[in-house]
């Protein structure tokens, strides 16, 4: 709910704000962003999926009809849709309101199918102009094959806008409705078709306006797809529409979904050349960016700049730096922000402010577990609700401090004290704290606790175990550990995975070798199948599982000549040799597959590297004095400069 309300960049937001001077110049746009601003009182949605959202009793009644239809895989059953249609006449804001109720409904795919019906039986009508624009430039950018490309934020940064001449249409699909269909696909993230209605309405030679930017630029937010999001500013540029406040706080919102936090405020410079003003979305995006990575001093000088430009932080830009403090460890700038910034503009902080807080604590370096739990006491007594994440954030401070016994006090007093139940993370906090003193049995019966409460443990439960046995020299248990992982299904990392090779390494026998080996094979061959799976390996694990290789090959000398040995033994020992064998030629065929993806993976880290660099490069240029408050405020008010 929270990214919602920070991101929520829809077209019912829009009719709160008057169109800029160039929309409101270009009569086909103020058109189209009229038309998709009246959805908001269009419709009066009674919950979600509701056919009564539709104010329109006839695109209410088509709305439930062809809801009544079944898709699969997006695929809509045209036939049965003609059936259905067959008799109204969908055309204008009747399409409309069909199209806005199919979307409340999350029917993407039907939207379309109803577009295309429409295409069809309403042909094109143009006044002058050709039915195609295949003269124009190609979407290629923007194909989904070219999502890896990276993108010059310096060129970005240097390119100008400039005005465009509309097309008068007539159409009846138009650019509203591909409006909505595009939106349509947000909550589905379903960035292909989005780009594919983008792609159709150049061929169909639907104009594409700002709204139509916007609402594809909420897509890829949406999708995750930054890269794509960027791409589309300069094509906008390339095409001549004007953007406005909503173009870039999705674009910056998708760069901050993904941690590009250099990336999103950069965007804030070609914003102000642009002539386009930041609201209080705008800057609660680029928090939240810095937020993604712990970034807490940019984060901070975005929320002191807010101030300059009179505009007032709201509870979700405050908790947003409290967030960015709370993942760097810096208790004390989060206490600023929480008791402070949130007071000087009247705003009662919630539960997540104090959770952002008390996470703070457990971060820091080292980890302030009184303060966490002083934090709590407090929240306590002010009248707060400590909910299962305020606990576990004083679970992870104690247990980063190491203070299992107090961790496991806690852990058994929260269902009476606080009302909630442990769950997988807060079981997981306790053991590290057992791993951190090095008491692994208390770690041990920490599990089998977890396990009788019917809490499932996670990859990192089974890490911080085998952590606290690899250290205690228990090199059976470490595999035990990595075995129940796989059979449960969950992802290993790197370190994990090499904490367990160099604990079989260290005890140096035949026996640790091979049960080390064994115990990595399925995750070997799940990496290097013919759809491979997560990578999980890393050059230091590939030289273990060759020591281990060499070590296990030691324990498969044949029987000297002249040892007597019972038949029963002998028979043991030869098929002890036969699966070491076995495993031996798995292991060698897989590492074989290794190589290769390990290059692979070396190269696309170097490349994504290169583009940091050019990101710092380009941050630099654009920020000599460095990044502040002063320098951010006079893109928008040069006299503060």
């Amino acid at each position: 709910m929270v990214l919602v309300a920070v991101f929520g960049l829809s077209l019912s937001w829009l009719p709160q704000h008057v169109p800029t001077s160039c929309i409101a110049a270009r009569p086909s746009l103020a058109r189209a962003a009229v038309a998709v601003c009246v959805e908001s009182q269009a419709y009066r949605p009674r919950g979600r999926g509701s056919a009564g959202a539709v104010r329109n009793q006839g695109a209410r009644t088509i709305v439930t009809k062809l809801t009544s239809l079944r898709s699969r895989n997006g695929a809509v059953d045209m036939d049965g849709l003609g059936r259905l249609l067959r008799g109204y006449d969908i055309q204008g804001p009747m399409l409309l309101d069909v199209l806005q109720g199919l979307k409340h409904q999350d029917r993407w795919e039907m939207c379309q199918a109803v577009a295309r019906y429409v295409e069809a039986s309403y042909p094109a009508k143009r006044r002058g102009v050709p039915a195609t624009r295949e003269d124009l430039p190609r979407f290629q950018a923007l194909s989904p094959t070219d999502d890896g490309e990276d993108l010059d934020m310096g060129q970005l940064l240097a390119m100008q806008g400039e005005e465009v001449n509309p097309l008068d249409s007539v159409l009846p699909v138009d650019t509203v409705h591909y409006n909505v269909m595009i939106s349509a696909c947000a909550r589905p993230r379903r960035w292909k078709e989005a780009l594919e209605l983008f792609d159709r309405m150049r061929k169909r030679n639907v104009e594409r306006s700002t709204v139509t930017y916007n609402s594809l630029l909420h897509v890829m937010h949406r999708a995750g797809r930054w890269r794509l999001a960027l791409k589309l500013l300069k094509q906008m540029r390339r095409e001549k529409v004007a953007p406005d406040t909503v173009t870039f706080s999705s674009a910056i919102a998708a760069c901050g979904s993904a941690g590009e936090w250099q990336r999103a405020l950069l965007l804030l410079p070609l914003m102000a050349s642009a002539g386009v003003s930041p609201n209080t979305i705008t800057f609660s995006s680029c928090i939240t960016a810095c937020e993604k990575k712990g970034e807490w001093r940019p984060a901070l000088q975005v929320l002191e700049t807010m101030a300059t430009l009179d505009l007032a932080p709201d509870l979700i830009c405050c908790n947003a730096a409290i967030g960015a403090c709370a993942r760097a460890g810096e208790p004390a700038q989060a206490q600023t922000v929480l008791r402070e910034v949130l007071a000087a503009n009247g705003i009662a902080p919630d539960t997540k402010s104090y959770n952002g807080l008390l996470t703070a604590y457990a971060n820091a370096q080292p980890a302030q577990w009184q303060g966490a739990l002083e934090t709590l006491e407090a929240f306590a007594a002010d009248g707060g609700t400590p909910d299962l994440y305020t606990c576990n954030a004083a679970l992870s401070a104690l247990g980063k401090a190491g203070e299992w016994e107090r961790a496991i006090a806690f852990l058994e007093a929260m269902p009476a004290t606080y009302g909630v139940a442990a769950d997988a993370v807060s079981y997981t906090s306790a053991i590290s704290g057992c791993e951190r003193a090095g008491e692994w049995m208390a770690a041990m019966q920490l599990l089998r606790q977890m396990r009788d409460a019917g809490v499932r443990p996670t990859m990192l439960s089974y890490s911080k175990l085998l952590f606290v046995h690899a250290a205690a020299g228990q090199w059976e248990a470490a595999v035990e550990f990595i075995e129940a992982g796989t059979a449960d299904g969950l992802l290993h990392n790197p370190l994990t995975l090499n904490r367990m090779l160099e604990a079989c390494v260290a005890a140096g026998s035949a026996a640790a070798a091979e049960a080390g080996l064994a115990a990595v094979l399925p995750v070997l061959s799940s990496a290097t199948a013919a759809v491979p799976g997560p990578m999980v390996f890393d050059r230091e694990s590939l030289r273990m599982i060759e020591a281990l290789t060499a070590k296990q090959a030691t324990g498969l000398a044949p029987t000297e000549v002249g040892e007597e040995v019972a038949a029963g033994e002998w028979e043991a020992a030869a098929e002890a040799e036969l699966s070491s064998s076995d495993l031996a030629g798995e292991i060698k065929r897989s590492t074989a597959k290794l190589l290769p993806l390990l290059m692979q993976r070396e190269e696309m880290d170097s490349r994504r590297a290169q583009s940091s660099d050019q990101v710092k490069i380009d941050w630099e240029k654009t920020f000599p004095e460095g990044f502040n408050s002063k320098v951010l405020a006079a893109l928008w008010m040069p006299e503060t400069a």
